[in-house]
């Protein structure tokens, strides 16, 4: 099962993201949360570093935990932005993390930083089919937080903060066949060994395959639903 810690991470992030707390917005105090949540002020915190890490909330003077605005989901929202510009925003977002993979797989620390990918991936193999959607977001935030790490590249942050809010929506939603699920899965685990293994060209070659499925889930999800 996900941590209590992602749960509610996810929870919050969902409440950001449809806008039920929108920019400026104060979360309640941890003795809040851990009451709604029925949780420990430590996981509370926890989930709240998860939310800081992707750039979504910032703790502000006196402790108060403030929602952040997304630089890239204001500029598409200010600007008739069409299809072919979104696909070529998505075809940067592919390239900087080939950078941020080719990267990490020359670092000598490269099994240490997968260690948490790695273990969740361990952990999805023992979830039940409802539990693998759910699964599958938590992989995904983790490994695409740790290309944002390695890239130090604020604009991957951005790109990845508002593609990946979009991403996650489609993998935890009833859109994907379990086959497809249990694919994207294998994608992620073929690319964390070829990484670890220091293989470059394999971590690229997977990378980019993998990003093609995942373009068009999000080109037919803006069909769909619009930008």
């Amino acid at each position: 099962m996900p941590s209590k810690s992602f749960l509610i991470a996810s929870a919050l992030e969902q409440k950001i993201r449809d806008e039920k707390l929108k920019a400026g917005d104060a979360l309640p105090s941890l003795s809040e949360m851990s009451s709604f949540y029925n949780s420990s002020q430590r996981v509370v915190r926890e989930a709240v570093k998860m939310l800081e890490a992707k750039g979504l909330v910032k703790v502000a003077q006196g402790k108060k935990t403030i929602v952040c605005p997304s630089d890239l989901d204001s500029y598409l929202k200010g600007h008739p932005l069409d299809e072919n510009v979104l696909q070529d925003i998505i075809d940067a977002h592919v390239e900087l993390e080939v950078l941020a993979v080719r990267k990490l797989c020359q670092l000598p620390d490269r099994r240490d930083r997968l260690r948490q990918v790695s273990g969740c991936l361990n952990r999805v193999r023992t979830y039940t089919d409802s539990e693998r959607r759910e699964g599958l977001v938590e992989v995904s935030r983790i490994f695409h937080a740790l290309l944002s790490d390695i890239s130090t590249n604020s604009v991957l942050e951005i790109v990845a903060n508002s593609i990946y809010a979009r991403v996650e929506r489609i993998y935890a939603s009833a859109d994907l066949t379990e086959d497809e699920v249990k694919s994207i899965l294998d994608y992620f685990r073929e690319e964390v060994e070829a990484i670890s293994h220091g293989d470059s060209e394999m971590a690229v070659s997977v990378l980019r395959v993998s990003m093609l499925s995942l373009k068009s889930y999000l080109l037919d999800d803006i069909r769909r639903n619009g930008i």
